[in-house]
């Protein structure tokens, strides 16, 4: 059976999303939700699939996660791949692959072949490469069936160095295009990306409506469990999974790893496949370094953050870090400048009218550490 039984389809939420970009009044969306929740598996495994394969709508993919080329002629690229005829199948695998450092394309209006350069994300997009973007997306776009452009990790180009000049030329098009074009935004930085859509002073104020992803229940779990005697064909300790997944705050990636762990070493108990599992996770984003690099009250306010109270500078926040460490209380401050820092590094994000630790898989490892750390 395919790997493809894992996958959890988020119905009806999918469909009612597609229904409301095609028939609603608001053609553009950024999509927000935690890190490793399933933001691209849901782009490319459900509102993908039903637009293109139900529906027969145009699809383009975009990802500047770790932007190593041009974002204009990225782009551009996908934007042929999705007007080139191709099984949405094929599109899709090429999505997730290797960029290839030249590509050959048609053109906008299919008359000639053009060369795209995808080596250098330094190179300066020029007056003609941001009329052949225009273009691409114009022959993309269709008012009667309109073109689904999915715009992954969209926050990077806020840090590229032609990043402002890309942006800007980019809400012109998507402007000129319409109705013709449903435009979603993502990115694992939810404050990074609510800000380009939040702040006055650039183009993409106000341009995009919200939505998120809602969290996953006991149709998740019953499924994945499912899956799991499919691939495995062993009986799985339900309790064990279900404390599993409730440990882990019912997020599909870690829930998924440690299924896939536990399945994999039938010598391993739940309890040790869950040790692989965290270990794995630390060592692959380097928690250690990134605890050693915390100052005591950033420590602090972490810990805080992991008791899911959000009112890191209220008196309460204060007198619980103060009884549960020992030591004198930190001002308040101390916490904001804390706050500030784990901001700006995309450690902690705001979450309602709080802040949340930004990677669910730091946070479950925050809440494993000794006391004595946070004294």
């Amino acid at each position: 059976m395919s790997s493809t039984h894992w996958h959890f389809r988020r119905m009806p939420f999918s469909q009612d999303m597609f229904s409301g970009m095609v028939n609603g009044p608001s053609r553009a969306f950024t999509l927000f939700g935690r890190r490793r929740i399933g933001k691209t598996e849901w782009l490319l495994s459900d509102l993908a699939d039903i637009a293109a394969n139900t529906y027969g709508h145009r699809v383009a993919y975009v990802s500047f996660y770790q932007l190593a080329t041009s974002p204009v002629n990225l782009m551009i690229y996908r934007l042929a791949e999705a007007l080139a005829p191709k099984s949405t199948g094929g599109r899709i695998a090429s999505w997730v692959g290797n960029l290839p450092v030249k590509a050959k394309i048609k053109s906008p209006d299919g008359t000639a072949e053009l060369e795209i350069d995808l080596s250098s994300k330094a190179t300066a997009p020029t007056p003609k490469d941001i009329l052949l973007l225009d273009k691409f997306i114009a022959r993309f776009a269709n008012d009667k069936k309109p073109g689904f452009l999915l715009l992954d990790e969209f926050q990077e180009l806020g840090d590229h160095e032609n990043g402002p000049e890309v942006v800007g030329a980019l809400r012109t098009s998507l402007d000129t295009a319409g109705r013709g074009l449903v435009t979603v935004f993502t990115g694992s930085s939810r404050d990074k990306l609510r800000k380009m859509f939040e702040d006055d002073q650039l183009p993409f104020f106000k341009f995009a409506a919200p939505i998120e992803l809602p969290p996953l229940g006991d149709a998740f779990f019953d499924h994945q469990v499912q899956a799991f005697g499919q691939s495995y064909r062993r009986p799985l300790d339900t309790d064990a999974a279900r404390a599993r997944f409730e440990d882990v705050q019912r997020n599909p990636e870690l829930f998924q790893k440690w299924l896939q762990t536990y399945g994999s070493h039938t010598e391993l108990s739940p309890d040790e496949a869950a040790q692989r599992v965290d270990q794995q996770f630390s060592d692959a984003n380097d928690f250690d370094r990134q605890w050693r690099d915390l100052s005591d009250v950033e420590r602090q306010v972490m810990w805080y953050l992991t008791q899911r109270s959000r009112g890191v500078y209220s008196r309460a926040a204060q007198e619980l870090i103060a009884k549960e460490t020992g030591g004198d209380p930190p001002s308040k401050t101390k916490r904001q400048t804390a706050v500030r820092r784990l901001e700006n590094n995309d450690i902690i994000e705001t979450s309602g009218s709080g802040y949340a630790i930004a990677d669910p898989a730091f946070e479950d490892w925050i809440k494993k550490r000794p006391k004595v750390e946070f004294m």
